[in-house]
């Protein structure tokens, strides 16, 4: 397993804990045990952190770190940038990111009834800019069992109508979450590539 699908299932699990504890106690044991996202924040602070602050420092580090590393880092301190600073490009990174974590995580039938779902469309376009030609085939079959392929943006209004096509979007998304899985290893590769490419729209907070 990838080490950014390894890190969304980790954060997945994490948040399971937390759902599952009462709400006025604490996990046996563990009475000064920081929360699982706590130290979930800590643990990409480790890994990410040390790549640098600025978009030059973090692209920087290709002699020394592999893209997917390169990415995360990249990722991870654009999403502290309050959404209505993000240019679309940065738009597009983090819509392509979210949607591979929770696939990743739970397989399109999460990613599209979640409020992640909410960005397959920056999501697409950015695949397609990324010129991930394989994994853009995956996602627009994907969209397929939509309407037109254009899920609607409102979660709650996606939802109700996934749960009217229930079996034939399953049935579609199984078959996209084994592609998906299959084709995934060169994202980092070429998201790295568009980063660079558009490294000027790309401004860390």
């Amino acid at each position: 397993m990838c080490i950014p699908r390894l890190l969304a299932a980790t954060f997945a699990a994490c948040l399971t804990c937390v759902a599952a504890w009462p709400a006025n106690s604490k996990p046996a044991n563990n009475k000064n045990e920081e929360p699982p996202e706590v130290r979930y924040a800590a643990m990409l602070e480790r890994e990410y952190g040390p790549l640098g602050n600025t978009t030059e420092q973090i692209l920087g580090r290709e002699a020394t770190h592999e893209p997917v590393t390169i990415v995360g880092a990249l990722v991870y301190r654009l999403r502290a940038k309050p959404l209505d600073k993000l240019s679309l490009v940065e738009k597009k990174l983090l819509a392509v990111y979210a949607m591979k974590e929770e696939v990743d995580n739970g397989g399109f039938s999460q990613y599209f009834t979640g409020p992640v779902g909410d960005g397959s469309a920056l999501a697409a376009q950015g695949l397609r800019d990324m010129q991930a030609a394989q994994l853009s085939k995956t996602i627009q079959k994907a969209l397929s069992v939509f309407p037109a392929a254009r899920p609607p943006v409102d979660q709650v209004k996606r939802a109700k109508l996934i749960d009217g096509m229930k079996r034939r979007a399953q049935s579609v998304w199984g078959v996209c979450d084994d592609e998906f899985y299959l084709r995934e290893e060169g994202l980092a590769e070429v998201a790295l590539a568009y980063a660079k490419k558009n490294r000027a729209q790309i401004v860390l907070p």
